[in-house]
């Protein structure tokens, strides 16, 4: 996903199963990356292991996921907190952030490329 052309003109992007496994410049490259290959208005989709219920049993299951991820794939991985990868999406450019949490130990959290009309708010048009 570093290497492969996008084009420009993705409605959605659907990152899974990524940020858990990589170090944080990496996921922040990526999240740029899929801003450049949106049109305005895109949606961006990031699904994976992320800490977004503060739960006992949720707790547990994010320190052993922390654990596995840490031995099995990169020093800098982890179970990010839901919050964190919003704000990699703000910084990348990404508005109208939503934190969606799963069933299961998974979340989504989604963002829009902005566009004229944003978040269903008319934004200002410089001259």
């Amino acid at each position: 996903f570093y290497s492969a052309d996008l084009g420009t003109d993705s409605d959605v992007v659907l990152i899974s199963g990524v940020v858990l496994i990589k170090p944080e410049e990496e996921c922040r490259r990526l999240f740029s990356r899929a801003y450049d290959t949106m049109v305005g208005g895109g949606v961006v989709i990031v699904q994976d292991f992320m800490r977004v219920d503060p739960s006992p049993i949720r707790s547990l299951l994010d320190a052993m996921m922390d654990l596995y991820v840490l031995i099995a794939f990169d020093p800098g991985a982890g179970d990010r907190p839901g919050d964190v990868i919003s704000s990699w999406l703000a910084d990348a450019g990404f508005q109208c952030l939503k934190t969606i949490p799963l069933p299961t130990h998974l979340a989504l959290v989604t963002g829009e490329k902005p566009k004229q009309v944003a978040c269903g708010v008319l934004s200002p048009v410089s001259a």
